[in-house]
């Protein structure tokens, strides 16, 4: 859900009017308007990929809005089930982070989108994305859109029966091409030292320039300690599809204007760089006046350390 406080670098930038919707949803303009109705639309909607997979976007009703039909009310019911098993996959692969002022378990938290009066802990804008073969979870992705500036993506992890096979990079593939359907810029995520290499060689990503870090000033993105702040441009991101490649090709259904992705499994260079650290656990220095509390290891896209300090430990 966009909130009116999502919007007001674009109201102050832009000066645009302001309109509301019956749900007390609020705009600052057209795309802002675009880009919620693009993903609200798509809530719930298996988009079929070639290789029997799919994909999907995922939101837990929180706004009170009412249901009226028995497909919608059916729709919810699977979404919330699907949520279920995406946060069990999320929980089995990074570590548990809880606000230290407020005691709010994050991962859930932001899966199931939950609201609150404090903007760190205010996660109404964030959407699951989902990547499914049959009627199982391979990979999992948080996402927020920030408008056309930006969107973040703090969590990303992939069912350990699935990894090594592209599936992430699929899952990534997709999620940009969406974002450049709605004209979003950059795509922003936290990472830890150990997949620095790998973000940035093998999924085009870049650490953050002076530039872009006082244009996502005032965005509320969530930061994690011991991390280093990751973007990626998606001006101009989706190219023509080259003459010929139509059979090695996914086709990315269900968002309007989407173009084509290689297929993963055709790629040994997908395989490589599917991110996967299961052979290796972390362990964080515990401080007592650590700002975070827990315990446990990483696959994600980010991780949440007590400090800075961090140590490879043989399993």
């Amino acid at each position: 859900m966009f909130s009116l406080a999502d919007h007001g670098i674009c109201i102050e930038q832009e000066k645009l009017p302001l309109e509301d919707q019956i749900s007390q949803t609020w705009f600052c303009g057209k795309y802002c308007k675009e880009i919620f109705i693009g993903l609200r639309s798509h809530v719930g909607t298996d988009n079929i990929l070639d290789s029997d997979l799919s994909w999907s976007i995922l939101r837990c009703n929180n706004d009170g809005q009412k249901l009226h039909s028995v497909q919608k009310i059916a729709c919810l019911a699977e979404c919330n089930m699907k949520l279920a098993v995406a946060l069990t996959l999320l929980e089995e692969c990074i570590i548990r982070m809880v606000d230290p002022r407020t005691g709010v378990d994050m991962i859930p938290h932001v899966l199931y989108n939950k609201g609150s009066n404090f903007a760190r802990v205010d996660y109404q804008g964030f959407y699951t994305v989902i990547l499914e073969k049959g009627d199982k979870i391979l990979c999992v992705a948080s996402i927020r859109v920030h408008g056309t500036k930006a969107a973040e993506l703090p969590f990303i992890a992939t069912s350990v029966d699935f990894r090594r096979q592209g599936m992430c990079r699929i899952l990534m593939s997709i999620i940009e091409k969406m974002l450049c359907s709605f004209n979003v810029k950059m795509l922003v995520l936290s990472a830890i030292p150990e997949l620095v290499s790998t973000w940035v060689s093998g999924f085009g990503f870049k650490p953050i320039e002076d530039a872009e870090r006082k244009q996502l000033h005032n965005v509320n993105l969530m930061l994690f300690p011991g991390t280093s702040l990751l973007t990626k441009r998606l001006d101009g991101f989706i190219m023509a599809t080259k003459p010929g490649a139509e059979k090695d090709i996914h086709e990315v259904s269900g968002v309007p204007n989407l173009k084509r992705m290689p297929n993963g499994k055709a790629s040994e260079h997908f395989k490589l760089h599917d991110l996967d650290l299961s052979g290796t656990e972390f362990k964080a220095e515990v401080s007592v006046n650590g700002p975070f509390r827990t315990l446990k290891h990483e696959c994600g896209s980010a991780a949440w350390f007590q400090s800075t300090k961090v140590w490879y430990i043989n399993p």
